[in-house]
């Protein structure tokens, strides 16, 4: 029987009160964003799926996927700043719903997956943080993709109104 989309926030949200107390504000207020992610896969590709989220670190998203029952993969390198801090949680609440946690440099030595392995491939708000070109990785995804497979590329919106009046007087980055 297919989830009920209907109590996905509830759902994400009983995960983030399972993350150290520092966390959860945090976790629950993500909780919309990570919602629609999920619902970007569930509505194009299903929810008996196996997906592969690429640098969602400590978030909630792949655990989320699982907990919707699809079969997650979590890949990061766990260098950024919270995820140094919190570096175990992945490895301990994630298992606990059933995502496989793979630590790994995802541009400079992807996964070796096989092909045709995964339904969908999503990254939301990491392509940022590569240091280096992801032409290797993006092709190396392709392969991994079933076909007709879902891959899912969210990055931050770097020309929204707030940044376009920030920017020119010197506050914004």
């Amino acid at each position: 029987m297919p989830p009920d989309k209907s109590g996905l926030s509830t759902l994400l949200v009983s995960i983030a009160e399972k993350y150290p107390t520092e966390l959860v504000a945090a976790q629950i207020r993500d909780v919309p964003r990570i919602a629609f992610n999920i619902n970007l896969v569930l509505d194009r590709a299903g929810w008996k799926i196996r997906i592969c989220d690429l640098g969602g670190g400590i978030g909630l998203c792949s655990v989320g996927c699982a907990a919707m029952g699809m079969q997650s993969t979590l890949v990061d390198d766990f260098s950024d700043s919270v995820n140094l801090k919190y570096s175990q949680l992945p490895f301990q609440l994630h298992p606990q719903f059933g995502v496989d946690v793979v630590n790994a440099d995802i541009i400079a030595v992807p996964p070796p997956f096989p092909d045709e392995s995964y339904d969908a491939v999503t990254t939301f708000d990491s392509m940022e943080h590569w240091h280096h070109s992801p032409k290797q990785l993006l092709r190396k995804v392709m392969k991994w993709l079933k076909p007709g497979g879902l891959f899912v590329l969210g990055v931050p919106n770097c020309v929204n109104l707030r940044k376009r009046l920030t920017v020119p007087v010197g506050v914004g980055k």
